[in-house]
């Protein structure tokens, strides 16, 4: 949920969600570690990734991506999907005490 949040107010000026599907959920939102879904650190990857779904090449303009117009006017008028994959070794994980969990 908060993912999709994050998503739709990042790209809410040049994108529209037509669909929402979530594809798994798993003990009320937390993650495979028991853990509450950590999006805060993914502010700023979400931010990237929707410069690259830009309705118009102007919205790459003064930007600091180094993507080109090729690139961009390649996207125009497509769907895009927005997708994140987390690595985990549950392992070492599992020793960490709660403190060292939360960073």
């Amino acid at each position: 949920r908060i993912a999709g949040h994050l998503t739709s107010k990042v790209v809410k000026d040049f994108a529209a969600s037509k669909t929402l599907t979530r594809g798994f959920t798993y003990g009320g939102g937390r993650d495979l570690t028991g853990f509450v879904d950590g999006t805060n650190n993914y502010d700023e990857t979400l931010r990237s990734t929707g410069k690259l779904a830009a309705a118009s090449s102007s919205d790459f303009e003064g930007s600091e991506d180094s993507t080109s117009p090729s690139s961009v006017e390649a996207m125009l008028g497509g769907s895009h999907v927005f997708a994140g994959v987390f690595l985990h070794n549950l392992s070492a994980f599992h020793k960490l005490s709660t403190q060292d969990k939360s960073r």
